[in-house]
């Protein structure tokens, strides 16, 4: 019969840790765009449950931030108001013996205009690329380098996640499996 692992008490998992969060290797699998299997290592922080748990609030919130923008029209360069160019037909409540502002002080925005700008900063290519960097950054929250040669940066994750899609939610996944269930590669 096996001997029972005695636990260890809490007052002692602290002396444990020492105060430090150790490092661990995490193997990364993903596939190239031809369908062949690769993998990349990433040295990784040993962040309490608790403390990636707020990490990845943070990162939600960052997410909301980012949808749900109020100063959106600032962001475009296009804040201020909406002046039309003349008053809708059939409203009889237009002064138009009222003086109208002047051109300097309120600005007309052309509503195309305002569709390319919005396409510029909101279009796919501009939510793709925040979604990226905003993705990377999260990697960059429990890693700190990769078994390749290149530097690991933020671009250079991104990169890595826009050439070979799903890199980073593979990552996150093998690191919430490693910290949430203390599994690392096929230790199921």
């Amino acid at each position: 019969m096996a001997e029972k692992v005695k636990a260890i008490p809490v007052t002692k998992i602290a002396r444990l840790a020492g105060g430090q969060s150790p490092t661990f290797p995490l193997p990364v699998d993903f596939k190239l765009l031809d369908g062949t299997p690769a993998q990349i290592t990433l040295q990784c922080k040993a962040h309490k449950k608790t403390e990636w748990a707020a990490i990845r609030d943070e990162s939600q919130r960052e997410t909301v931030r980012m949808i749900f923008n109020p100063e959106g029209l600032a962001e475009l360069g296009l804040a201020g108001e909406l002046v039309p160019d003349a008053a809708p037909p059939g409203d009889d409540l237009v002064d138009t013996a009222a003086p109208q502002p002047a051109a300097s002080a309120a600005r007309a925005l052309d509503p195309l205009e305002m569709a390319l700008s919005a396409i510029d900063t909101n279009g796919v290519l501009g939510k793709v690329n925040k979604a990226l960097k905003q993705d990377a950054a999260l990697v960059l929250k429990f890693a700190t380098g990769w078994d390749l040669e290149d530097a690991f940066t933020l671009e250079k994750i991104g990169e890595a996640e826009n050439t070979f899609g799903g890199f980073i939610g593979n990552a996150l996944t093998a690191y919430e499996r490693a910290v949430y269930q203390g599994r690392l590669g096929n230790s199921d």
